[in-house]
């Protein structure tokens, strides 16, 4: 993730100077800007007190966290933030009007500090497991529910096992604290790292990310050796204690040692793209503490800047700032020129508190009435800004959804087996990746109807995983064929393939792919091995689900070398197209509120494609209904305000495949509702919120209940609860067989390419995800994050 893009750092400044300009030409002494002409004798001081203001808050909340309201309390979050907006009136006349306005807010997440055994960098071994590092398939279940198991570590409040080695420990020989989220990868576990970049002496992340090279395994060859009586990595008979083929490693490689392993396929994966890309996988600690979260500007405590100029029936506002087309609440529709931050707190703050600024142009032109329409305007933005993609949080943050953890977990897998995420389509800055927008609106007076069009040319805010180079029998893996060298299976591998002294004992070249060279060799006798375990091997003679669970604990590490694909995130470009109805109901105090868009050719992820990159129209709606009403056992004196949505996304030309639980991962129709309400007491010195939504499909409800006490004009004081319930939501892997019943199990020559299905428990054909999709706003983990809080204000 790019902390620092200079071209849109250097357009920013740009804008700033030209503001700075405009100041200093307005504070210039005569200056006819600077001073109002009918009062030329008016002091500086007097000017300037008259034409600046500047108000804020400061704001501390302090988050606890307790799944089901029934487990051990762990502070969750503890954000402070100071607020400070700012106008400068420099102009103002009949026909004009000139200012400039900002938004400072630099925030600070003590948590990381505080709750160190959680979050920050104290996390040690008597935190971490100290069993063995690859459990079998029963363990690796519990582990993916957070559930104790011999040799488990610490568990992150109920949500998932924390273990004390990923990926990266074979690339440094140190433990790298690591997250247990599901049963896949290695028989049983996917690992990510879990604390940030930069965290803790002895447990420090690296970058995660990046090919592997021949560099990557002359590392693990020369650093890195078992330490005695460690575990066997893989139930095939490797002996307890088995050190490094540190000779072998490597074998005759032809090919510089810095050349990525799938050289071949043209170079998949690029580090750079990782580290300075536009998800949220590489953030340090320090970019987490002070909210540097949204990838694009270096300058994070300045939320907002602009200028905003008036002229007659023309308004323009230039800068970095938020631009609001949608009529909802929570959810958006049309209102999507803005990225989203929702790895801050889930969907609880509102919007305008999760939307990112950005550097946009916004100018709209009121016509006044024309014919039988009035209050009609024509709205025109542009965002010039470096695209900023919809964040999610980083895996080692108090509230990063699931897909962050999957995320970070195949980068860290890329970096050493060469297959998942292996890089980041970055949308660099250029006058064609610019995003403009139009947008029409209009009153009808009879009956009194207020509508909008818009139409809004953009990227593809989630991004979808394009996969390529596809591994199989005929294209190997030559990154896991060097891992499964190292790790010491030679032993195993030639001896159920009967061919000792192979080239897997004498070594292999794995640059050289022509048809005899030592990489295609070593990869015939590990086809061998495969299959013999099913006729002379430990799986002789089983059939059914016996069969697959004896390949699954026996031989899924051979199959490393076959499976899988790389894949890269794309951030595609799509019309939105969209039009919204507001209309006051007669008599009954009661606002309907109708909105549609319509996405198209939306790239969505699916799994029966070989690339697994489908595209389909997608419809989305909402229905909303505000009132204000009594409500007399609540309050006889005073009104409560009521909002009801219902949201509806439906993806029209929807594949769901052949029937194997595979296709597109997203739900073909997908329903959402939320209700809000306000209550008032005394004066409005006692303010009740509730707020509620309910993701039909996901099985995903959260309410968030809360009470203000005003004190007086400066003070105010929150208490509230977050309530989240859940379920797990299985995602469909790429099918490996022509049925379910494995047919082709025993013979990876048939399987077909770029399968995932060795990588999870037992062969299953669905897992928790390593795709974005079905996820809402609260998973099978997410559903753990019940909290209570409170908060301290103070206004000026």
């Amino acid at each position: 993730m790019r902390c620092l893009d200079r071209s849109g750092f250097n357009s920013s400044r740009i804008v700033i100077r030209s503001f700075l300009l405009l100041i200093t030409f307005a504070l210039l002494p005569g200056s006819s800007w600077g001073m109002a002409p009918e009062e030329p004798e008016k002091s500086f001081a007097d000017w300037w007190s008259e034409n600046f203001e500047i108000h804020g808050f400061v704001t501390t909340k302090t988050y606890f966290r307790s799944p089901n309201y029934s487990h051990d309390v762990e502070l969750s979050s503890w954000r402070t933030e100071i607020n400070l907006e700012s106008e400068l009136r420099l102009f103002e006349d009949d026909n004009w009007r000139l200012a400039l306005y900002s938004v400072v807010r630099p925030t600070f997440e003590a948590v990381y500090d505080i709750n160190q055994g959680l979050w920050g960098n104290e996390a040690d071994a008597a935190q971490i497991g100290t069993g063995a590092p690859w459990p079998n398939n029963s363990n690796a279940t519990r582990s993916g529910e957070g559930k104790d198991f011999p040799g488990a570590g610490g568990h992150l409040n109920g949500e998932f096992t924390i273990i004390n080695s990923d990926v990266g420990t074979f690339f440094t020989g140190e433990p790298s604290l690591a997250v247990a989220i599901d049963d896949v990868v290695f028989s049983g576990r996917v690992t990510a790292p879990w604390l940030p970049r930069g965290s803790g002496d002895g447990h420090r992340q690296d970058y995660v990310g990046g090919n592997a090279t021949g560099e990557t395994y002359e590392d693990l060859r020369d650093n890195f050796t078992f330490a005695p009586n460690t575990p066997p990595l893989f139930n095939a008979g490797f002996p307890a204690g088995t050190g490094l083929d540190a000779s072998l490693i490597l074998g005759a490689a032809s090919m510089g040692l810095e050349t990525p392993l799938n050289y071949y396929a043209g170079g998949i994966g690029d580090r750079g793209s990782l580290r300075w890309g536009s998800v949220d996988i590489n953030r340090t600690e320090s970019q987490l503490k002070w909210d540097c979260r949204d990838n694009a500007h270096p300058y994070c405590a300045l939320r907002e800047l602009y200028a905003e100029v008036e002229y007659k029936d023309t308004f323009m506002r230039v800068g970095r700032q938020q631009i609001v087309w949608g009529k909802t609440d929570a959810f958006r529709l049309q209102d999507k020129i803005n990225p989203l931050d929702l790895g801050y707190h889930n969907v609880f703050p509102d919007l305008e508190e999760r939307r990112i600024p950005i550097w946009s142009l916004d100018l709209i032109h009121s016509f006044g009435n024309i014919g039988p329409f009035e209050d009609v305007s024509l709205e025109f933005a542009w965002v010039w800004d470096r695209f900023i993609p919809d964040q999610f949080g980083q895996c080692g943050e108090p509230y990063a959804f699931t897909a962050s953890c999957e995320a970070r977990a195949d980068a860290g897998g890329h970096q050493l087996f060469n297959f998942s995420l292996a890089n980041v389509d970055t949308v660099d800055w250029s006058f064609k990746n610019t995003e403009p927008g139009l947008r029409l609106e209009f009153r009808i007076p009879e009956p009194s109807i207020a509508f909008s069009l818009s139409a809004f040319y953009t990227h593809q805010d989630t991004p979808v995983a394009k996969f390529s180079n596809f591994y199989s029998t005929e294209n190997p893996n030559a990154a896991s064929m060097l891992f499964l060298q190292g790790v010491g299976a030679t032993p195993g591998i030639e001896a159920l393939a009967g061919a000792p002294g192979s080239v897997w004992t004498t070594g292999f070249d794995p640059y050289d792919r022509s048809p005899g060279g030592t990489l295609m060799q070593a990869n015939d006798i590990l086809i061998t091995a495969y299959q013999n375990l099913f006729t002379v091997g430990p799986c002789a003679g089983l059939g059914g689900q016996a069969q697959v669970d004896c390949a699954s604990e026996n031989g899924g590490a051979f199959a490393l070398a076959w499976e899988a694909s790389e894949a890269t995130l794309k951030y595609p470009r799509l019309w939105s197209i969209g039009a919204s109805a507001d209309y006051q109901i007669p008599g009954v105090d009661t606002v309907l509120r109708l909105e549609m868009a319509i996405d198209l050719d939306r790239h969505i992820t699916n799994t029966a494609k070989l690339n697994m990159d489908s595209k389909s129209p997608v419809f989305q709606m909402a229905v909303g209904l505000d009132r204000s009403t009594f409500i007399p056992f609540l309050n006889q004196n005073r009104t409560a305000f009521l909002s009801f949505q219902t949201f509806l996304e439906h993806i029209t030309d929807y594949d769901d495949g052949p029937g194997h639980n595979d296709g597109m991962v997203a739900y073909e129709t997908s329903v959402i509702s939320t209700a809000f309400m306000q209550n008032y007491w005394r004066n409005d010195s006692i303010i009740l919120t509730n707020f509620a939504a309910i993701d039909w499909m996901a099985g995903a409800v959260i309410m968030g209940p809360a009470l203000r006490y005003v004190y007086d004009d400066h003070w105010f004081f929150d208490i509230g609860m977050n309530v989240l319930w859940g379920k797990r939501r299985e995602h469909n892997l790429r099918n490996m067989c022509d049925d379910e019943s494995y047919s082709c199990l025993t013979d990876p020559t048939d399987w077909q390419a770029g399968n995932w299905q060795t990588l999870n428990s037992r062969f299953q054909q669905s897992a928790e995800a390593p795709f974005w999709g079905l996820e809402s706003f609260s998973d099978k983990f997410m559903r753990n994050r019940d909290e209570f809080w409170f908060g301290v204000t103070y206004q000026f």
